[in-house]
């Protein structure tokens, strides 16, 4: 039964990481993998390294040094898995890396190779910046013949399209990887996952300036065969002839770029090469070339500080209107806060008044009902001696007529009581009436004092983000002129003076 992935590493002295590298792959959360590891004639203990493993799922060969190419193509004849995956003796890949690409293979048969965003790291594993390479394949397929755009170490390829492209070709000392790529990408589609699932070792002496032009040379040279194939159906090396390795001239701008970025950070390997005859043309246009993106770096960083400079306006301005504005809440609340007191005072004393005399009038009904309680009782005593003497005396009918007149008019008076209280209480409810109004009106206010409030953060929050906009701006400006001045001012003296002498060298010897 073969496993679903085939790991192909090759080793060459890499015993400083490797350890860290062959356990990422061992620690992989997808299991079903054969591990082939091709120690390509290492000197150093990588042997002894690779030995002391006894994982089952390795497949570790001895063998002479033979190069990258060829050890890569030893490793893909061993392999027996449905998808190919790499990985390099000095870089890491993470735990879920296999799984979520195979996963990826699984669902889209018609992707024929698959590699992930990767983060690069230092000598101690620090990550120091990302790779945000593009995803899509039309995006991908559209770029490629511009520059390699995977990460070898992060690819998983599918055996089908290996098989059609035909592996690595010899020819290709360096960049084999992108010459396989542009081939699978003519009969397949591509795609990167945005997951960073690889960790890419830059290391400060890895790259020697021989070794970078040696690679930009051979990526020109894949990328003008992919061009060969697509007008013509074969390339030079399919017809047997080994091709001339293109001048630095027919290099795509993105290589270009890529040369001109690693000589501006270093400087003295420029000066090597034009000291050199067989460099110093090509060395001539990359000088050239720095010097001018220098002028436009420049020009850049000063539309750059005429922005900022803008933004500083812009947010004095704001200042201004905040300040303004905040000024004008707080006499708005003052004067109405002072408002709503004197009212409040006003309508309290009010209410207080009006209190007392509902209090009073209360009082005065209770009297009033217990004089007239009084005065019933005494009619009703008065009625039982009038049935008894009613015979006996007129005069006492008088008496019980005046008895009588009295107890209406006390009626009268305790109507007349009770409007009263009813008018007092009508009084006070129209105040507690307006007490409401009041207490809505101080509720509107505080809404509109909130509401400026709100106003108040917002523009403080433009400002916060102007100010942050302008810190960025200021740090941009700042790294790259560091940058410039690290390469073209703190070391001009190291660059122009041996510049100078060799080029009144070379016009001496012309």
């Amino acid at each position: 039964m073969y496993p679903i992935v085939s790991v192909v590493m090759s080793v060459y002295n890499g015993e400083k990481y490797l350890r860290e590298s062959v356990e990422s792959i061992l620690n992989q959360t997808f299991s079903d993998f054969e591990f082939i590891i091709i120690n390509d004639g290492s000197t150093d203990v990588s042997r002894e390294i690779l030995e002391s493993y006894h994982d089952e799922r390795i497949v570790l060969v001895h063998q002479e040094n033979v190069g990258l190419t060829r050890a890569l193509n030893k490793g893909l004849a061993l392999a027996k898995g449905k998808y190919i995956a790499r990985q390099d003796a000095d870089d890491i890949s993470r735990p879920e890396r296999l799984e979520k690409q195979v996963a990826f293979m699984e669902a889209i048969p018609s992707v024929g190779l698959l590699g992930t965003r990767f983060e690069f790291i230092d000598e101690n594993g620090t990550i120091v910046r990302t790779s945000p390479l593009p995803t899509e394949n039309s995006i991908l397929q559209d770029q490629l013949i511009s520059i390699n755009l995977f990460c070898h170490a992060s690819v998983v390829i599918r055996r089908e399209a290996l098989e059609k492209a035909g592996g690595y070709r010899d020819f290709f000392r360096y960049s084999q990887d992108y010459d396989l790529w542009l081939r699978i990408a003519e009969q397949y589609e591509i795609a990167n996952l945005t997951y960073m699932l690889v960790q890419y070792r830059e290391l400060p002496d890895a790259i020697s300036a021989e070794k970078i032009l040696l690679q930009s040379r051979y990526a020109c040279a894949a990328a003008e065969m992919a061009r060969q194939r697509r007008e013509t159906g074969t390339d030079a090396l399919e017809q047997g002839n080994i091709p001339p390795l293109p001048p630095i001239e027919s290099f795509s701008d993105l290589l270009q770029k890529k040369l001109t970025n690693y000589y501006a950070r270093h400087p003295l390997e420029l000066i090597t090469g034009l000291s050199q005859d067989t460099q110093q043309e090509e060395m001539h246009f990359l000088f050239e070339k720095i010097c001018s993106e220098h002028v436009n770096y420049t020009a850049t960083c000063n539309k750059q500080e005429g922005y900022i400079k803008w933004a500083d306006t812009e947010i004095k301005r704001k200042d201004e209107r905040i300040k303004e504005k905040y000024d004008q809440i707080a006499q708005v609340i003052k004067e109405k806060d002072g408002r709503i007191g004197q009212i409040t005072n006003q309508k309290n004393e009010l209410i207080v008044k009006k209190n007392l005399q509902i209090k009073q009038s209360n009082q005065q009904l209770i009297q009033n009902d217990e004089q007239l309680r009084q005065k019933r009782a005494e009619l009703a005593a008065i009625e039982t001696r009038l049935q008894i003497a009613l015979q006996e005396n007129e005069g006492k009918t008088r008496e019980v007529m005046q008895y009588a007149a009295e107890i209406n008019e006390l009626e009268n008076v305790k109507e007349q009581l009770i409007s009263e209280n009813n008018s007092i209480t009508a009084d006070k409810d129209r105040l507690t009436f307006e007490m409401n109004q009041l207490a809505a009106e101080r509720d509107q206010l505080t809404i509109e004092r909130d509401q400026l409030a709100v106003e108040k953060n917002r523009l403080g929050t433009e400002k916060d983000q102007l100010s942050a906009e302008k810190y960025r701006l200021e740090e941009v400006v700042r790294q790259r002129e560091e940058q410039i001045e690290g390469i073209l001012a703190s070391k001009s003296w190291q660059i122009t003076a041996p510049l100078r002498s060799a080029l009144d060298l070379f016009k001496k010897e012309s």
